[in-house]
């Protein structure tokens, strides 16, 4: 028999094998496929909703029992396949599918440690579940969490153990390549890239008891920040709550105007140089606080400035701007609040809270000046009571998205002295500091210091241009556009002077106090002047010389440098600003004949989605390799990304030389 006749045998013999192995399989994995669709059926009924009211005893047993089915089935499935599924990581190539395919070991692993986490935390809480319901149903929402905390001891192994089975699973999802995803399956991983991190926020601070008073009181302040009004980290400091929790009650809460805090008969620090030659700024008071872009660290600044004016530390700062306002007031639903004529929701209460602002005819100067931001206490009030007293009304989905968006985009920054909590918020992003991330940077953080609400009115647009030459160090330019769609009348004047409405303290001109960080070690070539505007405090009263230019280095945040700018922008004006400068050539990684450049390009707090242009220009001759996210457009040798910079991001590409 010939040789060849031997070969296509023994190949006839091993597909023969393989269909007879594939039919054994099939029929050992119909059973526990059918049950897991009938598992899963019974969870998307329970949580259809997305409301915790309502829920019995019974549906939430069934629950249980569902979730240690999908548990089991999954178990079952990952069996019978548990030798295959590591080939499968070599199938990328497949078309179509190939990217699924390659990643299903991955998503095995991730699902089987995710119902593992459930499973876990479902049987230990049932037998309290029922207790906390009843809580709910009674209209005795404010006794939730004290109830809630009273049971955390028991519960606390079967949350450690869920931790290590969600941290093990976001390990394994991280593994798995996005871009090579079918559409579908990609928009599911983006769905579980959004409920994750909340889902470990809250097993660590269920972990944590004590942040909420479990060991003796807990006080934080609520700082709210209005980014029509532009600062570092979000806004203008325009109020703040002071909110002290003791065994899961709420003990107190108040709410201050921002000017209420300070007490001047103290020593107070002086401000940094900036904030007075911009603001000429005597005292560093508590409404200025928020200066450095760095949350944590101006973080800090508060709560020493507080309990300078109030005598009182506190354990942690929690800022939020109207854009995050916006958000969890859609998210929780209409909202009867005291002093307004209609319900509030996500769609009106920005335009509520501008119209609250405003003196009422007739109204006092005085009366004004005491009540004009009392609405931001009388919202964040009436949140609270939804949540508190009627906590099954909620859709827990929804507020968990707004909550994950809002942290995500740096529209709600948290600050917490617990080192493990502080651990967590930085590696989530959530923190709000400057990335310490290596390669190349840029953040561009704007302060209005015009004492007006124009922010809305101002478009503004970032161009980076990198030169990646093979001769001497990289280069970068960024440019900056400046739009204003205000209709307000000249001339530019900085002065603190209250108009009658909130809509004429918009339409001013745009006062800017312009940071660019850029990485340690990077050298300005040449900078767009910035003349000190004739109309500015310091020329008109302070002996500045109008016409000087503005720009300064600027002292060191994080490990990154930078240049400032102070300029002003009239009402329908434009304006571009431009730092060409020299990068360190750590910018760039190399491996061999290939070169590494990423770029972290990071979102100021309390701005919309600007709109950024990046152009990376390769050395002559070199050949692109890859690029994250896909390019706009490869022209020659000029390789460009477009976005919106709603949150922090990355762009990175490879080539050989």
């Amino acid at each position: 028999m010939s040789n060849r006749r031997i070969a296509a045998l023994a190949l006839l013999g091993v597909l023969v094998l393989g269909l007879a192995f594939l039919g054994y399989k099939a029929v050992k994995v119909v059973p526990p496929l059918l049950s897991l669709r009938g598992h899963l059926a019974t969870l998307e009924m329970l949580a259809s909703s997305g409301r915790a009211d309502g829920v019995s005893e019974a549906e939430v047993h069934t629950g249980v029992q569902a979730l240690r089915g999908v548990h089991k089935d999954l178990e079952c499935l990952y069996g019978e396949f548990v030798l295959v599924l590591p080939l499968l990581r070599g199938l990328g190539w497949v078309p179509a599918v190939g990217g699924d395919l390659a990643a299903l070991p991955d998503l095995a692993e991730l699902g089987l440690r995710l119902t593992d986490a459930a499973s876990t935390l479902a049987e230990a809480a049932e037998p309290y579940v029922a207790g906390l319901l009843q809580t709910q149903a009674g209209g005795e929402g404010r006794e939730l969490l004290p109830r809630f905390l009273i049971i955390l001891p028991t519960l606390q192994p079967a949350l450690a153990q869920a931790q290590s089975e969600v941290d093990a699973a976001a390990i394994a999802g991280a593994r798995i390549d996005r871009r090579s995803l079918s559409p579908g399956l990609a928009r599911q991983i983006e769905r579980l890239d959004r409920y994750l991190p909340l889902l470990q926020l809250g097993l660590t601070v269920a972990q944590k008891p004590e942040l909420l008073g479990a060991n003796g009181p807990r006080t934080y302040l609520l700082i709210a920040q209005n980014s029509d009004e532009l600062r570092a980290t979000g806004g203008f400091i325009s109020g703040v709550g002071v909110l002290t929790l003791d065994q899961g009650h709420i003990t107190s809460l108040k709410f201050y105007d921002s000017y209420q805090v300070d007490d001047l008969r103290q020593c107070y620090p002086d401000p940094p140089p900036a904030l007075y030659t911009t603001m000429l700024a005597e005292l560093w008071l508590f409404r200025d606080g928020n200066w450095s872009p760095d949350w944590p660290t101006s973080a800090r600044t508060l709560e020493r400035l507080y309990e300078i004016g109030q005598k009182q530390p506190v354990d942690g700062v929690i800022a939020l701007d109207l854009y995050a306002v916006q958000m969890l007031v859609e998210a929780v639903g209409p909202l009867q609040v005291a002093g307004f004529t209609e319900p509030v929701t996500g769609k009106n209460v920005l335009r509520l809270i501008r119209q609250a602002w405003e003196p009422d005819p007739g109204q006092a100067t005085g009366e004004w000046w005491r009540q004009r931001k009392d609405f931001m206490g009388t919202v964040a009030q009436a949140m609270l009571d939804r949540a508190l007293d009627d906590p099954g009304s909620l859709n827990l989905r929804q507020a968990a998205m707004a909550l994950e968006r809002a942290l995500r985009e740096k529209h709600l920054l948290v600050y917490l002295h617990d080192p493990q909590m502080a651990r967590f918020l930085a590696d989530h992003g959530w923190d709000g500091a400057m990335s310490r991330a290596g390669g190349d940077f840029l953040v561009v953080v704007d302060s209005n210091v015009g004492f007006n609400k124009v922010n809305p009115l101002i478009e503004e647009q970032i161009a980076y241009h990198v030169r990646l030459g093979d001769e001497g160090r990289p280069r970068g330019q960024v440019t900056l556009s400046y739009t204003s769609r205000s209709t307000g009348g000249a001339p530019c004047l900085q002065e603190g002077r209250y108009l009658p409405t909130y809509a004429e303290m918009m339409h001013r001109c745009y006062w800017d106090y312009v940071r660019v960080y850029v990485p340690a070690d990077s050298v300005l070539i040449q900078a767009t002047p910035a003349p000190l505007p004739e109309g500015s405090l310091l020329a008109r009263q302070k002996g500045g010389t109008p016409g000087q230019d503005t720009v300064r280095a600027i002292p060191a945040e994080a490990d990154k440098t930078g240049w400032s700018a102070f300029f002003v922008l009239p009402p329908q004006g434009s304006r571009d600003l431009a730092f060409t400068y020299e990068l360190p050539g750590t910018v760039l990684r190399r491996e061999g004949d290939r070169v590494y450049y990423d770029l972290w390009v990071q979102k100021q707090a309390g701005t919309d989605a600007w709109p950024v242009i990046v152009r990376v220009e390769l050395p002559p001759g070199a050949q692109l390799l890859a690029a994250d996210p896909e390019p706009a457009s490869v022209q020659g040798h000029i390789v460009t990304f477009e976005f919106r910079l709603s949150e922090n991001r990355h762009v990175g590409l490879s080539y050989r030389q």
